[in-house]
């Protein structure tokens, strides 16, 4: 809730040129500082920061780089300042975030990750109702960083919503899949957490959705035929499981197709069937669609061998 000092806080960068809003920051934290509440007092250095970011954008640092270099040295220390009192969790986290960026050249080499570290103790923190436009930011942030990503993905998994936690956790596979490791151990023990958390509060959709993408990303990037090959049987159960036949076909396609190179009639003759109960519903062309002639020669040297 926004006390009387917050709201009076709030409107200093609105009225008044330079001079005036740092003259009125200063003026109220002559009222007992020290006794403020610490919400109010994160207010502060927010707006104190504000302050500071406005002169920086006018600030001459060709002519005076000492003075502009001080200007951000009082930024950075804004942050730590904030980062000491604050207490609603979006605002601590985007703070924690700011010196993960900043630490590194204002504390050394290697002393941001500290605070990025800090940040997760605060994931579970997040209202419901927040929890989207934190991880779209997560996820600007760290778009390629699939370790840190990952890092994220492992404290949302079972706490935010699901649709949120789905989001992160694909981002976190694809930054992994383009690193090229979609191989790894850590890869595929994000697809399995993440498979069983959804099957356990009975989203099928979501296993579905999560299921196909992986397909896709291993369409993109370099992967193993083993791994390849087991994305495709879990689009295929998840699809079974759902009832849905467009993704039934798809991987009955591809799975057949492996299964004649391996030898393995037996299962080909099995996925062979699933294709042709589908397209018995729906008709080739509606099924088949613009990969029309591919998928109808891939059923054809099947049907050749049977």
């Amino acid at each position: 809730m926004r006390t009387n000092r917050m709201e009076q806080l709030a409107v200093i960068p609105v009225f008044g040129d330079s001079a005036f809003k740092l003259k009125r920051l200063k003026h109220l934290r002559q009222d007992s500082f020290d006794q403020w509440e610490n919400t109010e007092k994160a207010v502060y250095y927010q707006i104190a920061r504000g302050l500071i970011e406005e002169e920086l954008e006018s600030f001459d640092r060709v002519a005076d780089m000492n003075g502009f270099r001080e200007l951000l040295r009082n930024r950075y220390e804004t942050f730590l300042a904030q980062s000491r009192v604050e207490t609603r969790p979006k605002h601590m986290i985007n703070t924690l975030f700011s010196l993960f960026e900043i630490a590194d050249h204002e504390e050394g080499q290697g002393e941001g990750k500290k605070y990025l570290m800090e940040s997760l103790q605060w994931i579970n923190k997040i209202p419901r109702e927040e929890q989207e436009e934190l991880g779209l930011l997560i996820i600007e942030k760290f778009e390629n960083q699939g370790e840190i990503l990952g890092l994220f993905q492992a404290q949302v998994l079972g706490i935010w919503n699901d649709g949120d936690m789905l989001i992160i956790t694909l981002h976190t596979l694809e930054a992994l899949a383009e690193e090229g490791r979609m191989d790894d151990r850590e890869f595929l023990a994000i697809i399995e957490a993440t498979d069983r958390y959804l099957r356990k509060a009975n989203h099928q959709e979501y296993v579905l959705r999560l299921a196909t993408q992986v397909v896709q990303m291993a369409k993109r990037h370099e992967v193993s035929p083993e791994i390849k090959m087991r994305t495709w049987k879990q689009a295929f159960a998840a699809a079974v499981e759902m009832e849905e036949p467009y993704t039934q076909m798809l991987m009955s396609v591809l799975l057949g197709d492996r299964m004649k190179e391996e030898k393995d009639f037996k299962n080909m003759v099995t996925y062979l069937k699933v294709i042709d109960q589908v397209t018995a519903i729906y008709g080739e062309e509606a099924t088949f669609g613009d990969n029309f002639d591919q998928i109808k020669e891939a059923i054809h040297e099947m049907k050749q061998i049977v």
